[in-house]
């Protein structure tokens, strides 16, 4: 009877850890999924945020949590992309950057005792035991082929954390590209997965990581863009106007206060915009 037991578990980890994507592939876009388009020749990441289809988005935390079926695995976030983007048939892949770091309450700054793998189509890439001195040289992995009609992709592989598996906060740092090169490499995005099987509550401190990768790692490409949406325009300046003489968040140098010079700094970048666009 264990035995039994045993084998039926294996069975259902060989069947969640091959090809499911195709399967999925056929629905629409996830809101927990990365999302890419081409912009000015280069691959730039977008996700939803409070609803909303936001470029540029380079942290990851919804529906990560590892374990929803089988300890240790999950399906999300996918990868997927706006139609009439990319050439139809080319192979879409992703590069891990960096080793897997774990959460220490307060920064990534610790490399995971364990390794993650992401697989596609029974193909593993895992992470490396130490970051690599090309980050795009990193273990590689093809996601997928766009379609043949439209030129989009939507896939989900699967991501594992590898035995013992431990509980805590994870932070995997990607990269996607296009084979041929349709479009340049996007930047570096961030995943956050959880692992949390003894129950101890660890989605709670999402928010606090998340933060911490904006803020150490994500940087702001173009910090005029207020709002966030893609684009540095008079609504950016609206919308810290607004923040600044309303209830805020408006620290915009992250200095701990918002004051005069938030106002100053903001005018400044939002005048030099044409770094950003």
């Amino acid at each position: 009877m264990r035995m039994c037991k045993h084998l039926r578990s294996i069975t259902l980890l060989a069947v969640l850890l091959a090809p499911a994507s195709s399967a999925l592939a056929q629905g629409g876009t996830h809101p927990v999924d990365v999302i890419t388009r081409a912009e000015d020749g280069a691959l730039v990441i977008g996700g939803f945020t409070d609803g909303a289809l936001t470029f540029p988005k380079r942290v990851f935390t919804n529906g990560t949590e590892l374990g929803d079926i089988v300890p240790g695995v999950t399906f999300n976030p996918g990868f997927d992309s706006l139609p009439d983007q990319f050439p139809q048939s080319v192979v879409v892949g992703v590069t891990i950057r960096a080793a897997l770091r774990v959460w220490d309450g307060s920064d990534f700054d610790t490399l995971a005792p364990v390794t993650m793998t992401v697989r596609q189509d029974g193909i593993d890439a895992i992470t490396p035991a130490s970051d690599p001195a090309d980050p795009s040289a990193g273990p590689s992995l093809t996601i997928g082929l766009t379609d043949p009609i439209d030129g989009r992709l939507h896939e989900h592989p699967g991501y594992r954390l590898d035995a013992p598996a431990p509980d805590g906060l994870y932070l995997l740092e990607l990269e996607l590209f296009v084979d041929p090169a349709a479009a340049s490499r996007s930047d570096p995005f961030w995943i956050i997965f959880v692992q949390d099987e003894g129950g101890a509550g660890l989605s709670d401190q999402l928010d606090d990581a998340a933060a911490w990768v904006e803020d150490n790692l994500a940087g702001n490409d173009c910090p005029a863009d207020f709002n966030e949406d893609g684009f540095s325009n008079d609504q950016d300046f609206f919308d810290f106007v607004n923040a600044f003489f309303g209830p805020g968040p408006a620290d915009f140098n992250a200095d701990g206060f918002t004051n005069d010079q938030d106002f100053f700094d903001f005018v400044n970048a939002f005048f030099a915009n044409d770094l950003c666009n």
